[in-house]
């Protein structure tokens, strides 16, 4: 599983996550994708699937028109992984909407350590250096490693070199470098499934 996170709405969360979706399904995989949190609206879900999701599923199956003010989201989001294991995917693609701080209860699937558990890769998209930085601080202060910063940060070749350099943390524009983001993660995943297996 695959999980993409971010600074705030419009941060480029749903951009790398149909990315991944697209390189994915280009590459032979068979993948699933939801989304965790956010407000009622399926616009996202059926870009994953025009990406080649065989699969989607959202907090709206679960019943919840939004995840605002929800005190724990973590069991919906097990649900909705559980829905999507159902098909046998080869990978699982879950966005976050909107950010790690703020009413939508995202901290809460976050915290939650079977959700990490089952997470390979953790993707975090955002805008700025310092939203790049913010959340990578944070997570780490939570236990949470990012495996790859995305979003608008990246648009340019000085944001990857500079967040590379001063964070240590690889970073791919979903834009410009769909296979270079996709290579990262895939890193990820196989590095992931090797561990569990030994």
């Amino acid at each position: 599983m695959v999980m993409i996170a971010g600074t705030s709405m419009n941060s480029g969360k749903t951009y790398a996550a149909t990315e991944l979706i697209k390189q994915a399904t280009r590459a032979g995989l068979r993948v699933a994708a939801g989304k965790l949190s956010g407000v009622a609206c399926l616009r996202d879900t059926l870009n994953m699937a025009d990406h080649g999701a065989v699969t989607t599923a959202s907090f709206l199956d679960c019943g919840l028109p939004s995840t605002v003010d929800i005190d724990d989201l973590a069991p919906a989001a097990k649900a909705i992984i559980a829905r999507l294991n159902e098909v046998n995917p080869d990978l699982i693609v879950i966005e976050l909407g909107d950010g790690i701080l703020g009413g939508y209860s995202v901290d809460t699937v976050l915290a939650d350590r079977e959700l990490l558990d089952a997470t390979a890769a953790l993707v975090f998209c955002a805008s700025d250096y310092v939203g790049a930085w913010g959340g990578i601080e944070l997570l780490r202060r939570r236990g949470v490693e990012v495996d790859v910063i995305s979003g608008s940060v990246t648009d340019s070749k000085m944001g990857e070199d500079y967040i590379r350099a001063e964070f240590d943390v690889p970073a791919a524009n979903a834009r410009r470098e769909g296979n270079a983001l996709f290579t990262l993660i895939m890193e990820r995943v196989e590095a992931r499934q090797a561990t569990a297996v030994a």
